[in-house]
């Protein structure tokens, strides 16, 4: 005992192998090690609560916390290390200016620092002839304050600012039940302990039945693992420990036996050896010096030590199962190729397992090699055959795709009948100058995919498919060539009225390619207070609009995951480009069951959840728009407000389109949303309308936009300014595949037009 001073020894890296020599005078070289991520903290609480009467606690635990929640440091160091387990750095909490002496010679009264390469402290056949990084610390007394008898240690290691290990009282932490114990602090070690025996996970469940005697609950785990210590009681286990303290028959009596069994399974020899393999420094820092591997080589165990691991039979055995399916795949899978390539990089696949795997053939290194690679050679086997299944699997399926691909029946490509028009901008979109709603009207309502609607022998509307190769395809070949992002960047770009393609069969829609076209006009007869919109948003304004009804993305009827959306072109009373606007309902999708029950804006919520099977597409789509433009959840209504006017826009932020009440109600749930506005507008099999589908047009200045992948829209007030009146209504090929409608790039004031975020995408 040192009654002036409380020494506290942390060792990290247990079993370094012993250091080699070289330089000169055959000095012992560093280990290489990377400790810059690493800090290592030893904590000390002065207030906690402690009692010794309970004698079960006293003998296991030196003593009873009484309220373990309250445990928390009064006075904490924290060391960190150069690569070399040299002393780098040094911080105290808690003290008021200490004395720190980091180098020698010993200095009494201030705080002591030592760090280094050691010999492994620890009493354990395991780690004889081998090394550790050692931290020791020497703290007077007198820094505490007066009177100071009792207090609560335990020290932690944390890495890149995350805590990943915990040292209490000798061996608790290395016991299986209690790993969950290293990365909290032990003011909740009580409490995790509990609730993993209470209400265990599955895991933890199956941990503590399967495997008792490794997980199994005890009735006096309860504790948090600190060492607890009193200056008035002799420094030996579990009152804080000395170095020699022999602590595995100790705890083996008081219900802890593992270590002690693993110590009889490592060293044969009787009686067992209760002392280290070096003996300790009767001087500050008191560990024994590191072994070198001169001094290994010339002391060597007087026992023979095993490792464990699978007889070199049991691997073999391993060995010929894995390396014997892959050459049966291997043969198989040349058999079925057609291609000499393909069948070159199956050979080269094989070759290379084939290499990866023989050292699960190669005999084990022998039990007396003292290295590292002894200890970890089981873990490295397995590894090994566990990366060759994984690729005997890919085998297995690279057969079954090739049998598939050579015997199987060949279907024709169910997307070989749609237009392959370019994606990207051509000479058309750059050249365009305007067009006329007439022009636009008779291109897309003029030519239905039907005589009459709902006239006798009529087929069904078609169905075109949204899938995740369309939207895929290209994109491991860069952005350039990736056809999903031609059309977002075209889109943007691009504000022609009609894209006929070269072979003037359009172009292929990849997201909202089903979809309905109607022709009618755009009514404002009000505007919110204090607001003085500009362009068509002005009270009385009137405008002639198509627009394009549709949804995203192959789901087309009513009661199914679906998300409807309108576009639109607004035109001038003469020449020039219409304006355009974007509205649909929540991005991942709603499930209403009719168009009358759609809310559609310009800034839809996002609920990623509601896309099922096709989440992946979606994110593929979340990507491409992030790439296209800077906000591209949210479309802008500036072309609105700058439609026939030459001065100062002024433009609301958020517009919100509904079906207006005393719309027809047709069909029922399951119809297809195309057939449900024809019938609002046609009586089947009489081309002349009948009625008018009126929307209603609602506008916000307030709101904010919340989340990422899940958004939503909040603190909305609409006013309703007006209505749309569609008069006529029509499914066409032209309005599924060579309308065009450009998306508003993003402003980051949306009043003025010098403020787009992106400077290409301007107009020109």
């Amino acid at each position: 005992n040192n009654p002036q001073a409380l020494v506290v020894s942390l060792c990290a890296f247990p079993s370094l192998p012993p250091l080699a020599t070289g330089g000169k005078g055959g000095r012992a070289l560093p280990p290489e090690l990377d400790l810059a991520d690493y800090r290592y903290s030893i904590h000390i609480d002065l207030d906690a609560g402690l009692s010794f009467d309970d004698q079960a606690d006293l003998e296991r635990y030196g003593g009873t916390v009484e309220v373990p929640a309250d445990i928390a440091p009064s006075i904490s160091f924290t060391v960190e290390l150069d690569d070399d387990a040299t002393l780098k750095a040094v911080r105290t909490v808690g003290l008021r200016k200490p004395r720190i002496v980091t180098e020698a010679p010993f200095q009494a009264g201030a705080i002591n620092v030592r760090t280094g390469i050691f010999d492994d402290p620890f009493i354990f056949p395991q780690f004889f002839r081998t090394n550790v990084v050692g931290i020791v610390l020497s703290i007077p007394l007198d820094l505490f304050p007066k009177n100071q008898r009792q207090f609560l240690i335990w020290a932690t290691s944390t890495r890149d600012g995350r805590q990943v290990d915990h040292a209490g009282r000798a061996q608790r932490t290395q016991l299986p039940r209690f790993e969950l114990l290293n990365t909290l602090p032990p003011s909740r070690h009580a409490a995790e302990i509990r609730r993993r025996h209470q209400t265990p996970t599955l895991a933890e469940d199956v941990l503590q039945t399967m495997f008792s005697p490794l997980f199994g609950h005890r009735h006096f785990d309860a504790a948090p693992d600190v060492v607890i210590f009193d200056t008035e009681r002799p420094t030996r286990f579990p009152n804080g420990r000395k170095l020699d303290d022999d602590v595995a028959p100790i705890l083996a009596r008081w219900g802890d036996a593992q270590l002690l069994e693993t110590a009889y399974a490592e060293d044969p020899r009787f009686p067992r050896v209760e002392t280290n393999d070096r003996p300790f420094l009767d001087e500050f820092p008191y560990l024994a010096p590191p072994w070198t591997a001169a001094e290994v080589a010339a002391n060597p165990l007087p026992f023979h030590r095993h490792r464990p691991t699978l007889t070199d039979s049991s691997w073999r055995i391993l060995w010929f199962v894995a390396i014997g399916a892959a050459t049966l795949l291997t043969l198989l899978l040349l058999a079925a190729l057609r291609h000499k390539v393909a069948r070159i990089a199956v050979a080269a696949l094989y070759i290379a397992l084939f290499w990866w795997l023989f050292p699960v053939f190669s005999k084990n290194l022998p039990d007396d090699d003292r290295s590292a690679r002894a200890m970890a050679q089981p873990a490295r086997k397995f590894h090994r055959l566990a990366t060759g299944g994984g690729a005997v699997a890919l085998l297995s399926l690279a057969w079954i795709y090739a049998l598939g691909r050579r015997h199987g029946a060949r279907r024709p490509d169910p997307e070989a009948h749609l237009p392959q028009g370019r994606q990207g901008l051509s000479g058309d979109d750059r050249q365009y100058t305007g067009s006329t709603y007439e022009a636009i009207r008779d291109e897309v309502i003029g030519h239905p995919y039907y005589e009459v609607w709902g006239g006798r022998d009529e087929r069904s509307l078609p169905v075109y498919p949204v899938t995740f190769r369309s939207l895929a395809k290209g994109l491991l070949r860069g952005r350039r060539r990736h056809p999903f992002s031609q059309a977002q960047s075209r889109t943007l770009k691009s504000a022609a009225d009609m894209r006929w393609g070269q072979d003037g069969k359009g172009v292929r829609r990849l997201l909202h390619p089903n979809g309905v076209c109607l022709a009618g006009t755009w009514e404002i007869d009000a505007s919110p207070e204090d607001t003085q919109y500009s362009g068509a948003f002005k009270p009385g304004t009137r405008a002639r609009i198509i627009a394009r009804y549709s949804t995203c993305c192959t789901e087309t009827r009513g009661g199914n995951w679906r998300s409807l959306s309108m576009v639109g072109k607004l035109f001038p009373d003469g020449p020039g480009r219409p304006a355009h606007f974007f509205a649909q309902e929540d991005l991942g999708g709603t499930c209403t069951d009719s168009v009358r029950e759609a809310v559609l804006t310009n800034s839809p919520p996002v609920s990623i959840w509601r896309r099922g099977k096709g989440v992946f597409s979606f994110l593929i789509t979340v990507a491409t728009f992030m790439r296209a433009d800077k906000k591209p959840a949210e479309r802008q209504l500036y072309e609105i407000a700058e439609l026939g006017e030459g001065g100062e826009t002024r433009c609301p932020r958020f517009i919100r389109l509904t079906v207006s009440e005393g719309a027809p109600e047709v069909g029922g749930t399951g119809l297809d949303f195309r057939e449900e506005i024809l019938d609002m507008i046609y009586d089947r099999g009489d081309p002349a309308p009948k009625r008018e589908l009126v929307f209603d047009v609602a506008v916000s200045d307030k709101g904010e936009r919340t989340g990422r992948l899940v958004q939503r829209l909040r603190k909305q007030e609409w006013t309703r300014i007006g209505k749309v009146t569609f008069t006529e209504a029509a499914a066409s090929y032209n309005g599924d595949f060579v309308i065009h409608f450009r998306h508003p790039p993003w402003r980051d004031d949306r009043n003025d037009p010098g403020s787009v975020s992106r400077p290409e995408l301007a107009d020109d």
